[in-house]
């Protein structure tokens, strides 16, 4: 059990790594937005943003979606009323066809079809907890309509929270990189999340998507069993399986 801790320490440091390496540029635009609010205050005005102000920031989310490996789309999801004029507002790039382009969603309290952002975990976690948030794996079907992990940072400027900045990342192309770390390990590896959904695994004992259970509490199976959590606002933790020869 020593030997198999000493390895999965050595993979939680390069997971933790990866997920931070994720989130940091979607933190920078996160405070990138806290910044327009800051200039607008320092001018006399009040804690809100403009829709000029945030369509300012279209070139920074179309390099965040070029220069990350799998990144389907990227933006920044508003809080209700704070874009002036606007009740719910969304500045949200997709990688369509190699070209970013401006998702529009149908945003109509009065429409019972109407995308309700702020019923979304990926929205909910990040406000509540004033971390960020991996979402996922899900499908995207009001957007993309790809199997997506989402990563959301929240915009904040004093107390106040302004929504959230967020990247959409394909999930196989998240899986391909975990698996790359997990490969290093002799014994069988998943990444689950809270929701004990399984993100990657490095055998075919577990599939992405489905269910773990019981995985790091008694059961029947002989074998040794570890979890260790990665980075704490992640949710995400590696289980390692040990099978003991006969």
């Amino acid at each position: 059990m020593k030997e198999l801790r000493k390895g999965a320490d050595q993979v939680r440091r390069e997971l933790d790594e990866q997920i931070n390496a994720w989130q940091r540029p979607v933190a920078d635009l996160a405070d990138a937005v806290r910044q327009l609010i800051g200039r607008n205050e320092q001018q006399g005005g009040q804690a809100t943003l403009t829709e000029k102000s945030i369509v300012s920031l279209v070139p920074r989310v179309e390099q965040l979606i070029s220069s990350e490996i799998g990144a389907i789309g990227a933006g920044f999801i508003a809080a209700p009323s704070v874009v002036e004029g606007r009740r719910r507002y969304m500045l949200w790039l997709q990688e369509r066809d190699g070209v970013p382009r401006h998702l529009r969603l149908n945003f109509d309290t009065e429409d019972l079809d109407a995308y309700d952002y702020e019923r979304m975990d990926w929205y909910t976690a990040p406000r509540n907890s004033r971390t960020a948030r991996l979402t996922g794996p899900f499908l995207d079907y009001s957007g993309s309509d790809h199997l997506v992990v989402t990563l959301t940072v929240p915009a904040c400027s004093g107390g106040d929270f302004l929504g959230v900045a967020g990247i959409d990342l394909s999930a196989h192309a998240v899986e391909d990189v975990l698996v790359d770390h997990l490969r290093v390990l002799d014994d069988a590896a998943v990444v689950f999340n809270e929701e004990r959904l399984v993100i990657a695994a490095n055998s075919t004992r577990w599939m992405p998507g489905e269910r773990i259970a019981n995985f790091g509490t008694a059961t029947p199976n002989p074998d040794p069993q570890l979890t260790v959590p990665l980075v704490e606002w992640s949710g995400w933790t590696i289980g390692i399986r040990q099978t003991v020869d006969a």
